[in-house]
């Protein structure tokens, strides 16, 4: 029988390891997901990671037509492959493919990086430890973008160091350049890091060739631009393609810049505890970077601690960076997802300077150490909850005091035993704190299950949840919630269901242990909404059944409810004024469309064979055409509807001013499907003889000097007379 061989030392960027390390690699999640597949299923309770997991499933209906101001959806680099992967396959698996697949990303790429600074026996030791860290798994197994961003930062990192141990790595840089554009456009708050990524490029392609960095730099400048600039034009033209903008990214550049004001009280870096958990290993890193350098560099040529050097300038730059935000409030380092953006950093020091020792290791003392380090991590993921019954202080003092004696044991193997002592008391500590962080896979399927029924109902209709958050395990009712960023009318059922303006069509969705939950929710929201000619109609009821107690999913939908109305009609005379009339037959015919004059000379108006085709001007909230003055037959509630067909997907607004012109008097901009077209309308109460001056108007909210465009096919309106 043929034995194996295990990596030996090797020099920067000659490494030839055997394809066994990569297969284990791809094989380590099997160590979490043994027994348990929680790590893989985001928490009902955190909203974020679901907002994306939203876009995931609904794309192009969330960025074009429901929520085309919300800033989520501009992290294409995270949300395009996200959607990709739920369009090919079921929720569960979709997931599984998804988070383990960013997982392996990362963990390939980080083992990649590494086994060009160290040894490969080191780099897959560090790499175990690494792809089993439990704050890695809090950002890899969920929806929310830091997981992505760590995966395209290590891909970046591993094609730069591939790049840089040989002449040309073009390919390498090209490679690079996509991925750093992939983790940028995943969260604006890798911009500033970004730089650190090709300037360790250079320092270690310097270090390997001896080459002038700048002529490194202007050789490797213009391929890692052509990688970017390939991702920024797909990525262009993918949502060029959805929603009408090529550039893709100014929502979230607008958010980044009101960052100060969102974070307005944001939280330590210290607990009760004493420093937060998720900032433990990063200290470590610290303490790592400033006992074992100066060490090693009088122990070694400095091109082989080259690597060491440059992974800790970049950890301490991060690490300054996040800290100052953390000082103007920007809660880098007291959001624990936040934080997260320093796990590769801190790894990298980690694996470069504390795993030497396994190379004086025999083969079989290695294997020995390798089966020893999965078993134990293997048992602490066993039940994530209670993996540790230490105090957070019993964890902090034992991991440490074991770390400390690894270091100060030199090269010996008794070191690396101690550092994975160290690393798995407090790994167990890590897993008591991450595992409320996780979901579960049956949770995650009741909620899935859920929002098929949901979308089936809804039919691309606007929607809003109503539901009571004191209920128990109310969280699911929250997650269905937030894969539609959270639109709703209250957490308070049956209370504060009026409070918000709901447009006709709109899918009202309200989750409750009550079984009466559906038809108390018809005649509040009918009573409120009858001001508005509009009532609740239920259109299905589905019970989900549940380990702590079953509840109900009731679907409504808010329909046009005009009984009590009379159609009006509308006559212009000879000198342009006009008076709306009572219909005698009692039918809504459609006012002349003929009669809208132009306001703006930067507008269209213009007859088309079923309507009229009309573009607002280009500034942001310009008038475009009014109606002539119309006076009011009878005192009444009056309901004004204008049917149109999308142009642009643009807003405008629809209203109307009184006979002086002074102000809006009444207005709406959100439209809605009515049949085969759009309704946009609004009610206004007039006395008899009083005049309304209707208007049209660009409503551009994106500040970007573009017009809105539609078919105008109707106008009509109707009166409830007092």
């Amino acid at each position: 029988m043929s034995r194996f061989r295990l990596g030996v030392p090797s020099r920067l960027g000659t490494a030839k390891e055997p394809k066994w390390y990569w297969i284990a690699i791809i094989a380590l999640p099997l160590l979490v997901l043994w027994h348990r597949d929680d790590a893989l299923y985001t928490p009902p309770w955190f909203s974020d990671p679901w907002f994306y997991l939203g876009y995931f499933k609904n794309l192009v209906d969330f960025k074009r037509d429901l929520f085309p101001d919300a800033y989520f959806g501009s992290r294409l680099s995270w949300i395009l492959p996200g959607a990709a992967v739920h369009s090919l396959f079921a929720p569960v698996v979709a997931n599984f493919i998804l988070h383990v697949g960013v997982h392996l990303v990362a963990s390939l790429s980080f083992f990649a990086i590494l086994r060009r600074a160290v040894s490969e026996r080191a780099a897959f030791l560090g790499t175990l430890v690494f792809s089993l860290h439990p704050w890695l798994w809090a950002a890899t197994g969920w929806d929310y973008v830091n997981g992505a961003g760590i995966g395209y930062l290590l891909l970046a990192m591993a094609a730069l160091t591939r790049a840089a141990g040989r002449e040309g790595g073009r390919r390498d840089l090209v490679i690079a350049g996509a991925a750093l554009a992939g983790m940028v456009y995943a969260h604006l708050f890798w911009l500033p890091l970004s730089p650190l990524l090709p300037l360790c490029y250079v320092a270690l392609a310097w270090a390997r060739q001896r080459r002038s960095p700048l002529r490194l730099a202007f050789a490797g400048i213009p391929w890692l631009a052509l990688g970017f600039g390939i991702v920024t034009l797909a990525l262009g033209t993918a949502n060029y393609a959805i929603d009408g903008q090529f550039w893709f990214y100014g929502l979230s550049w607008n958010a980044a810049m009101r960052a100060s004001e969102v974070f307005t009280a944001a939280p330590g870096m210290w607990g009760s505890n004493g420093l937060e958990p998720w900032l433990w290993f990063p200290a470590l890193a610290l303490v790592t970077a400033a006992a074992l350098l100066p060490l090693r560099l009088r122990q070694e040529k400095f091109p082989r601690m080259a690597p060491a050097l440059l992974f800790s300038a970049q950890f301490l730059a991060a690490l300054v960076w996040m800290g100052y935000l953390q000082s103007r409030k920007i809660a880098m380092l007291g959001f624990y997802h936040y934080a997260a953006y320093l796990i590769p950093f801190e790894f990298l020091v980690i694996g470069a300077l504390f795993w030497k020792a396994v190379d004086q290791m025999s083969e079989r003392t290695y294997l020995l150490t390798l089966c020893a380090a999965a078993a134990g991590f293997a048992a602490i993921w066993y039940d994530p909850a209670a993996a540790s019954r230490l105090t957070a202080w019993q964890s902090a003092a034992i991991g440490a005091g074991l770390i400390a004696a690894g270091m100060a044991s030199g090269r010996r193997t008794a070191s690396t035993w101690l550092f994975l002592g160290g690393f798995l008391v407090w790994s167990a500590h890590a897993l008591t704190q991450t595992a409320p962080l996780h979901g579960d896979r049956q949770e995650y399927r009741r909620i899935m299950d859920e929002r098929e029924k949901v979308e089936r109902a809804r039919n691309h209709d606007r929607i809003m949840f109503w539901y009571d958050e004191k209920e128990p395990r109310s969280s699911e009712y929250r997650a269905l919630c937030t894969l539609y960023l959270e639109r709703r009318l209250s957490a308070a059922f049956p209370q504060q269901g009026c409070t918000v303006r709901v447009q006709p069509g709109t899918l009202i969705v309200v989750p409750s242990m009550n079984a009466g939950a559906a038809e108390v929710a018809r005649r509040t929201l009918s009573d409120c909404w009858s001001a508005s000619s509009m009532k609740a109609a239920v259109v299905g009821v589905d019970s989900v059944p549940r380990k702590e107690g079953p509840y109900t999913v009731a679907l409504l939908r808010a329909v046009t409810d005009l009984s009590g109305q009379r159609a009006l009609r509308a006559v212009i005379g000879t000198d342009g004024a006009g008076v709306l009339e009572l219909a005698s037959d009692g039918s809504a015919a459609s006012f002349p469309l003929a009669n809208w004059k132009k306001e703006s000379s930067d507008a269209s108006v213009l007859p088309a064979p079923d309507g009229v085709d009309v573009r607002t001007p280009h500034g942001d909230y310009d008038y475009t055409m009014a109606y002539p003055p119309l006076t009011a037959p009878v005192a009444g509630r009056y309901r004004f509807a204008l049917h149109y067909s999308h142009g642009n997907n643009r807003e405008f607004a629809f209203g109307a001013f009184p006979a002086d012109n002074s102000r809006w008097w009444s207005v709406n901009t959100v439209g809605y499907r009515a049949g085969g077209a759009y309704e946009i309308a609004f009610s206004i109460d007039l006395k008899l003889g009083e005049r309304v001056i209707l208007r049209v108007a660009n409503n551009n909210n994106y500040r970007d000097g573009r017009p809105a465009s539609f078919r105008m096919l109707a106008l009509n309106a109707t009166v409830a007379p007092e």
